[in-house]
């Protein structure tokens, strides 16, 4: 028996059982099926690439016999045999095998596996070295196909999805066992979770916001068990103030008072501050977005004071709740965001502040209008920019202009990909060209690559929807030329986000030449 009836096998095999290991048939055992059928129900299952993933882990079983003559003509044709036919009840787990698809250790642990099913005879140990060899090479280049992991990825996916499945299951069920320990515990938790299921984007930001819900129905336990002031304090003062009077110590006693209305004042404020706090996280628990942003408006005149300071603060408030929700998924935090950026607006007393507040607010309508299905949110981020533009004028601030002018095309860019036509591509292109008039190569290196780069995305999707191979052309070189830029200076995610797109033009320029 040849090497060369080894690696057919194990062609057939390395493709077809990790196809029914992450279910892609009923899962039944494969009996005495012949291990070439598997081939072909794979193939019947998923189209395209298989013949060539079958060739090549052939290929690999082939060389990893380099020196053949060390087996048995004998040996060589039992592992040929076992290989030919798994043993009957056969049975492959999904999750045995879906968390090691793209790991190193994918071939060799699949490879142990199926040598552990075959079943080869314990007193041939040569017999076990070859089945191991082969498989390994085999399963190897399987995950070196690049074609066949882009056709791995839906049952893969399917996969995991099953074994959150059975984890949720099994969380349930211990959750079930619990019983009365911590049942009321659980109903408040479960009536916290209710809310947030229908507006959080994945499972990751359910669980932050769940997380938040907890730590704040703790902290609001807490504060119902600070002390409060002591209800006599006002008779107290005025008790000491007659005493003092008594014994004709009247400055002390206006000083006693003074001393008291201060205090008075200073635990007032405090007393609001933590009753503001308490309305902000209770009205976070309700997803009230409007009445959050209200308690954070009333709450600012007591942590800020100046009134000519307000406006920064306020921007500072916005920037917390902006950066929470854009970095944590939350997009409860963004609508606060929203609601904070209008009202810094309504209270902006420059046309610098005017300006600063409606490029906040396109830079949170943006942030979630990504994450919705509609446009209304990116319509209204592009509508902000343009606003802006009109308060960051260029002769003002040329570079607070060229800034807004950026995230107007970005959003336009963002609007593009729900759109067909190019009025969206061409008022992008208009603005980047805008922002480049300001944001120089002299000037700003960095932000001069980063704005030809996104312009060259634009003139790509704009090419491809004309047919221009000029522009086509032309967005390349802005491409090639800002990778060399972001390469050159060590900001490497730049550089790839250019290396991406440069196939991508190549072929556009192909398909118009």
């Amino acid at each position: 028996m040849s090497t060369t009836e080894i690696a057919k096998q194990t062609g057939a095999l390395c493709v077809g059982a990790t196809a029914v290991a992450l279910g892609m048939t009923t899962g039944l055992a494969l009996g005495a099926i012949a291990l070439i059928n598997i081939g072909v129900l794979w193939r019947d299952l998923k189209s395209g690439s298989t013949t060539r993933t079958r060739a090549a882990a052939i290929d690999a079983a082939l060389q990893a016999f380099k020196a053949p003559g060390e087996y048995r003509e004998d040996d060589l044709e039992a592992a040929a045999n076992l290989l030919t036919h798994l043993p009957r009840k056969t049975s492959f787990d999904a999750s045995d095998v879906v968390h090691l698809i793209g790991q190193d250790r994918f071939a060799s642990t699949m490879a142990a596996r199926m040598v552990t099913l075959l079943k080869p005879d314990p007193q041939t140990p040569a017999i076990s070295d070859i089945l191991h060899k082969a498989l390994e090479a085999g399963f190897k280049a399987c995950a070196d196909a690049k074609d066949f992991n882009a056709e791995m990825q839906a049952p893969v996916a399917q996969a995991t999805y099953r074994l959150e499945s059975r984890v949720n299951d099994l969380v349930e069920t211990i959750e079930g066992q619990l019983g009365d320990l911590r049942q009321e515990y659980d109903r408040t938790l479960i009536q916290m979770a209710k809310p947030i299921a229908y507006d959080v984007p994945d499972r990751d930001a359910a669980l932050t916001e769940l997380d938040r819900a907890v730590t704040i129905v703790q902290r609001m336990e807490a504060e119902g068990t600070r002390p409060s002031n002591h209800p006599d304090f006002v008779d107290e003062v005025f008790a000491r103030v007659a005493a003092l009077n008594r014994n004709n110590e009247t400055e002390a006693a206006a000083t006693a008072l003074e001393d008291a209305l201060r205090q008075e004042t200073e635990e007032t404020e405090a007393r609001q501050t933590r009753f503001l706090y308490g309305l902000i996280d209770q009205y976070t628990l309700n997803r009230d977005a409007d009445a959050v942003a209200n308690a954070v408006l009333r709450k600012l005149p007591i942590d800020t004071p100046d009134p000519s300071a307000r406006f920064n603060a306020l921007r500072a408030v916005w920037q917390t709740w902006y950066e929470r929700g854009r970095d944590k998924g939350l997009n409860f935090d963004l609508e606060v965001s929203i609601i904070l950026a209008r009202a810094s607006f309504q209270t902006a007393q420059t046309a610098d502040q005017s300006g600063a507040a409606l490029n906040d607010l396109g830079i949170a309508l943006k942030a979630l209008g990504e994450r919705e299905t509609g446009t209304a949110r990116l319509e209204d981020a592009v509508t902000a920019y343009r606003a802006a533009l009109e308060e960051r004028t260029r002769d003002r601030v040329p570079i607070k202009w060229a800034r807004t002018q950026m995230n107007l095309a970005n959003a336009l860019i963002a609007l593009r990909e729900r759109e067909t036509g190019t009025a969206r591509l061409e008022d992008a292109v208009t603005a980047y060209r805008a922002a480049l008039e300001e944001r120089t190569r002299d000037r700003v290196p960095l932000g001069w690559a980063k704005t030809i780069a996104n312009e060259g995305q634009a003139l790509i999707h704009l090419a491809d929807r004309t047919e221009d191979l000029a522009m086509a052309r032309r967005a390349r070189d802005q491409l090639v030329e800002a990778e060399t830029v972001f390469r050159d200076g060590g900001h490497i995610p730049f550089a790839e986000f250019c290396g991406e797109l440069i196939p991508y033009a190549d072929a556009l320029i192909a398909r118009l030449s």
